[in-house]
C-alpha cells in the first residue's frame, strides 16, 4: 500500500494540507462530495451554528462596580480612590487616629493613678511609692481574667477593671518579681547550680 505526499495512505486521497479538493466516490455520492468540499463556515451555516455576538440591546449592561464612601466625610469615591476622596480627608483621618491613641494613653494613666490610690498608694511589701511606672498589680487571690497593664486599663470597661483590681495587691517591680520567683533569691540561687559548674 502506497502513501500520498502528505503521508496518508492512498485510500485517503481526499486528505490534503491545502484543502479538501479531491473526494472519492464523486460520481457515486454527490452528497458526500459536497460535504467534503464545503468549507467549515458553510457547514456551520448549514447546521445553524451561530458564533456571532448577540445583537446590540439584547442584553443588559454590566453592573457598575460598587465602591464604599470616603471613610472620613462619606462622599462617594471616584476613579482610583479606594479609602479617601481627597488628601485632606486622609490627613484628618490620620490626625484622628493619633488623637484617639493619645486619649487612650491618657485614660490608662488616669485609671492607674486611681487604682494605686485605692490600693494604698505604695508597695504593700516595702512601701515604695517613688514612681508609678514601677508599681504593679499582683493577683493575690481569685482567678486572673486579664492583666492590669496600660492596654487593659485604657480599653476595658471601668467596671471590669475594678472587678479585676479587687483580686490584686499593689507591689513594686522588685517585690513583684521576688514574689513570682523566690527560687532566684540571692540566698537560694546556689541550689539551682550543679556542683562543680560554678566556674564553667
Amino acid at each position: 500500500m502506497g502513501s500520498s505526499p502528505e503521508g496518508f495512505p492512498e485510500f485517503f486521497p481526499f486528505t490534503s494540507c491545502v484543502g479538501r479538493t479531491k473526494a472519492p466516490f464523486s460520481d457515486e455520492s454527490p452528497a458526500l462530495t459536497a460535504v467534503l468540499q464545503a468549507q467549515p463556515r458553510e457547514l456551520y451555516q448549514s447546521h445553524r451554528i451561530s458564533h456571532s455576538p448577540p445583537r446590540a440591546g439584547s442584553c443588559e449592561p454590566p453592573p457598575m462596580r460598587q465602591t464604599n464612601p470616603c471613610r472620613q466625610c462619606g462622599n462617594p469615591l471616584t476613579g482610583r480612590q479606594r479609602l479617601f476622596c481627597s488628601r485632606a480627608c486622609k490627613n484628618r483621618s490620620t490626625n484622628t487616629r493619633h488623637q484617639i491613641y493619645a486619649a487612650q494613653k491618657q485614660r490608662g494613666v488616669l485609671r492607674k493613678v486611681r487604682l494605686v490610690a485605692m490600693l494604698g498608694g505604695a508597695c504593700a511589701h516595702c512601701g515604695y511609692a517613688a514612681n508609678f511606672a514601677a508599681l504593679e498589680f499582683h493577683h493575690a487571690s481569685g482567678r486572673k481574667d486579664f492583666q492590669l497593664d496600660m492596654r487593659s486599663l485604657a480599653n476595658r470597661s471601668w467596671d471590669l477593671v475594678l472587678q479585676e483590681a479587687r483580686k490584686c495587691e499593689l507591689l513594686c517591680s522588685n517585690c513583684h518579681a521576688e514574689t513570682h520567683r523566690p527560687d532566684l533569691g540571692a540566698d537560694r540561687i546556689h541550689l539551682l547550680i550543679p556542683a562543680g559548674s560554678a566556674g564553667s
